[in-house]
């Protein structure tokens, strides 16, 4: 069964403090992008395929299960 993750994660140096989230390079791509798991190792891989992660932009800081209580993913 799938299982929601917490990613947290923390801006590194190619982040440009003076812009907005939606205003950092490669904004669209990094948007699109979502990981499906069932386990928190499952998650690794694919986040280095988010635009944000390849490019140092930013890095994982700590990943956690989560159990979404309010409204639903489907």
């Amino acid at each position: 069964m799938k299982q929601l993750f917490a990613v947290i994660r923390s801006q590194s140096a190619p982040w440009q403090a003076s812009r907005s989230m939606e205003y950092q390079k490669e904004w669209e791509a990094h948007a699109s992008f979502i990981a499906h798991a069932t386990a928190a190792d499952e998650i690794v891989d694919p986040l280095s395929t988010d635009p944000w992660s390849s490019q140092d932009i930013l890095r994982v800081s700590r990943m956690t299960p989560w159990t979404l209580r309010l409204g639903s993913l489907s």
